[in-house]
């Protein structure tokens, strides 16, 4: 049951890591993350949780007081290992309407989901779907229907 909690707690710490360049967690931050999650813990573990996390992935800390931990600068953080391909498609799709919608930063937030959806698409059977779709503001005039016997 101990190492479950473990690998848990690890996995959450490392969740809630931002990337580089989007901020930093302290370890306080973190505990009361993992408390929300009803994982209940030390400072103190937390601080070895992250020195072995360190270890093991592209993770930093800085300098600061207190130290704030983060992904490093091009880290992939964690992510699920299969992303359906409609999964992938409607991610695209959507960020694709919302690009002009959403703030900068927040687009540059969703990079990473945008690359992962990408990557699921590539050999697929929907990999060009997007080039065959657009929308349409409610604004725009339906095209008109042509009879059958026209085409």
């Amino acid at each position: 049951m101990r190492d479950e909690m473990q690998f848990f707690r690890r996995l959450a710490i490392l969740q809630h890591l931002p990337k580089a360049g989007h901020g930093k967690r302290t370890v306080a931050q973190l505990q009361k993350r993992l408390s929300e999650m009803n994982q209940q813990t030390t400072a103190r573990t937390i601080q070895r949780d992250l020195l072995w996390l360190a270890r093991h992935f592209p993770i930093n800390c800085d300098s600061g007081n207190p130290h704030g931990w983060f992904w490093a600068v091009h880290a992939p953080g964690i992510q699920a290992p299969y992303l359906e391909p409609a999964a992938a498609l409607a991610i695209l799709l959507g960020l694709e309407e919302m690009q002009y919608l959403l703030p900068k930063s927040l687009l540059e937030d969703l990079e990473i989901y945008r690359q992962q959806a990408e990557r699921a698409l590539a050999h697929t059977a929907l990999a060009d779907w997007r080039q065959h779709v657009v929308a349409l503001s409610d604004s725009v005039q339906k095209a008109p229907r042509l009879s059958p016997n026209r085409l």
